[in-house]
């Protein structure tokens, strides 16, 4: 069990995305939920005030159009899920959340932390730029879509992202950049003939 903590930790910390000390109290602050392969986290109607962050494993975000998922958002690890809609306009989500791998997913009290911001200037300094880490993720993909056309914004994904583009479904993908799936399958084999992706 202090194994997986340590790891918990460690995925935490990678990459300068929080403090040693603050992913400790954010560790205090939640529970680690064990989800399957799509397994959903959220449904479209729910009002839970609910947030968590992806220590281990791949989820995405969707909405559902005559019945067809429009993937939005994939979430890897160090992501933070919630459900906005309910935590910031009070509103039942009109988003779906599930996911692509088994996840680890660390659920967390919004009022605790909340009130832990509120105590420790350190601890809240680093959620400020966990969010704002996000913030610049949706603003990124907003600008792919107003400046890049379909082939540029997947030839980009898989070069900037070719580890989480390995990861990846192909009907995910597709519905993720905005392409059939046709079109994903022959640029992405273009880009790894001797590493071939899944779907």
């Amino acid at each position: 069990m202090e194994e997986l903590q340590d790891s918990y930790l460690d995925i935490l910390c990678a990459n300068d995305f929080m403090t040693r000390a603050s992913a400790e109290k954010l560790l205090q602050l939640g529970e680690v939920l064990k989800l399957d392969r799509r397994d959903t986290f959220l449904t479209i109607g729910d009002q839970r005030p609910i947030m968590g962050i992806v220590l281990r494993g791949l989820m995405k975000m969707f909405y559902l159009k005559n019945d067809k998922p429009i993937n939005i958002f994939l979430i890897p690890e160090q992501a933070v899920v919630s459900n906005f809609d309910m935590l910031f306009k009070s509103q039942p989500s009109n988003q779906e959340i599930e996911c692509i791998e088994e996840t680890d997913l660390l659920l967390l009290d919004y009022e605790a932390v909340l009130k832990k911001q509120k105590e420790d200037v350190d601890f809240c300094f680093d959620m400020y730029n966990m969010v704002l880490r996000q913030l610049l993720d949706s603003l990124y993909r907003i600008e792919t879509f107003l400046l890049l056309n379909a082939t540029e914004r997947l030839e980009r994904f898989l070069d900037e992202q070719p580890e989480l583009a390995q990861r990846i479904p192909l009907n995910v993908l597709a519905s993720f950049i905005g392409v059939s799936e046709v079109h994903v399958s022959r640029i992405r084999a273009k880009k790894y003939k001797k590493k071939p992706l899944p779907g």
